[in-house]
């Protein structure tokens, strides 16, 4: 049992009963203050939605959970810890949440929960992409759009010096 620093006598808990020193609160760390204003000025709700758009700020994280695993969801609905099922299988993969885009300065909701895409599906998809582009969008490379892992001129620059 501690004694009081002011009057020496033996007390429980956090205050002295005899002359009332109160013992200082354990050092917390202090919680983060809610923001009550959005990015464009008007005022937020309690949920973080803006008063004016009803979306949230640009700026936020995304404050929604993942109905399945309780993590964090993006602004694209997806989970990145149980990606939307309790298989674990890449077929089952859904994106859980509702998907946001940014429209004006806020993230708008567009759509609802949705299943990923297969991988065949999402092969069918690079196919277009590539047929459309006229490059394979799946390998990077230093000269896909006319450049150079170096500039030539800077190379030679480089070797004059060395």
């Amino acid at each position: 049992m501690p004694n009081c620093p002011d009057c020496e006598r033996p007390f429980k808990g956090a205050r002295c009963k005899r002359c009332g020193w109160q013992a200082p609160a354990e050092s917390r760390t202090p919680a983060r203050k809610l923001r009550t204003v959005c990015d464009c000025g008007a005022m937020l709700f309690a949920s973080g939605l803006c008063s004016a758009t009803g979306g949230y700020p640009a700026t936020s994280s995304c404050p929604l959970a993942c109905p399945i695993c309780r993590g964090p969801l993006g602004w694209d609905g997806g989970c990145e810890r149980c990606h939307g099922c309790t298989s674990g299988q890449r077929e089952d993969w859904a994106f859980p949440g509702d998907r946001y885009e940014l429209d004006k300065g806020h993230w708008q909701k567009v759509d609802g929960p949705r299943k990923a895409c297969t991988p065949e599906e999402n092969a069918a998809g690079f196919a277009r992409l590539r047929a459309v582009l006229g490059v394979d969008v799946a390998r990077p490379s230093a000269t896909r759009h006319g450049l150079t892992a170096i500039d030539p001129a800077i190379r030679a620059q480089l070797e004059r010096k060395g």
